[in-house]
């Protein structure tokens, strides 16, 4: 049998993941590197397609215990509270304990209200720790406090598309262009929201734009390549995955995406050489293991297949996702 309307509709969803996710580098309102759609989810199949990426490791849900910190300040320093708060959150951001980052951004407040930037940063974090609304009354303090900031425009944008709000968040977007129309970033921002709209012609200028004002961005060569794949513009789709890869090839999303793209398109020798190097950069990317497992199916080389799929059960915790894996097994009578 073939296998083929599963790959397809696990593409399609793979796209749609990877062209709204919202990870979101931790800078600060002065560098304004803001970086969205860079990383995927590591669920695919039946997540919600607006639910953003998050950085590796994932952090921690809500109601788990706290992290040990890895950090100790020094007892030493000269540095006004606020500032000692800030730097630690920074550092805490750096190794991914977002938690921790938050409690020190909590203390930093109180200790200068009036700045921007402790709320700028923690707004970040709460992006990143799928706090919307929460993230949406930061943003919103940092431009009461400082209305010429165009990534918090841009970021407020991305928190209102994330609660589904894209009337506003496009309201924003105008906002943060006006206030910085070279910024690259918004333009790919704002693409990704076209997206996740269902307005894909939008997203492509955006993209174009985004690649006009910064064509060393190999992320947005990334998005716009998948984008291209789902709407059938195999020659584009292929030039700007290729472009991706080129521009940074250690990005094991990158391999996912051409592999994705070869899949889609029947060349499924291409497409495991792209899986199996994902892989190898990534070695629990179960998104990898689910399109080589789908391929090898497809080539009815039904071993790999199986030891593929049940690797990606085995990563896999959405349960939607396991569902799908586990049907796909019993049809290889590779499942209990």
């Amino acid at each position: 049998m073939t296998f083929k309307s599963n790959l397809v509709k696990f593409t399609a969803l793979l796209i749609l993941i990877s062209l709204s996710g919202a990870a979101c580098s931790q800078a600060s309102p002065e560098d304004k590197e803001i970086v969205i759609g860079g990383d995927e989810a590591q669920e695919v199949q039946g997540a919600d397609p607006t639910a953003p990426a998050t950085r590796t490791p994932s952090p921690a849900p809500t109601g788990t215990p706290t992290l040990e910190p890895s950090i100790s300040p020094s007892p030493t320093s000269t540095l006004p509270p606020f500032e000692l708060h800030l730097n630690k959150a920074n550092e805490y951001i750096d190794n991914a304990e977002f938690e921790l980052a938050l409690e020190e951004l909590e203390q930093a407040i109180p200790e200068d209200l009036n700045s921007p930037d402790s709320y700028f940063r923690r707004g970040m974090l709460y992006l990143d720790l799928y706090k919307f609304d929460e993230a949406i009354a930061d943003f919103t303090q940092v431009i009461e406090l400082d209305d010429s900031i165009a990534r918090a425009y841009s970021n407020l944008a991305i928190a209102y598309a994330q609660t589904g709000n894209f009337d506003q968040a496009f309201i924003e977007f105008e906002k943060a262009l006006e206030q910085n129309p070279e910024d690259s970033q918004i333009y790919f921002n704002r693409g990704i929201t076209y997206v996740t709209n269902d307005q894909g012609s939008y997203a492509l200028a955006d993209f174009d734009k985004a690649i006009e004002l910064d064509p060393q961005n190999a992320a947005v060569y990334h998005s716009r390549g998948v984008l291209h794949n789902i709407r059938g513009e195999n020659e584009l789709a292929i030039a700007d995955l290729n472009q991706a890869i080129a521009l940074d090839p250690e990005d094991p999303e990158f391999y996912l995406a051409r592999g994705n793209y070869y899949a889609f398109n029947n060349q499924l020798d291409k497409a495991i050489d792209d899986f199996t190097k994902a892989i190898t950069l990534a070695p629990n990317y179960g998104q990898a293991y689910y399109g080589r497992g789908i391929a090898y199916a497809n080539l009815s080389e039904d071993e790999n297949a199986i030891n593929d799929l049940r690797k990606s059960l085995e990563l896999a915790t959405n349960e939607s996702t396991r569902t799908t894996l586990i049907d796909i097994l019993k049809t290889l009578n590779a499942y209990p």
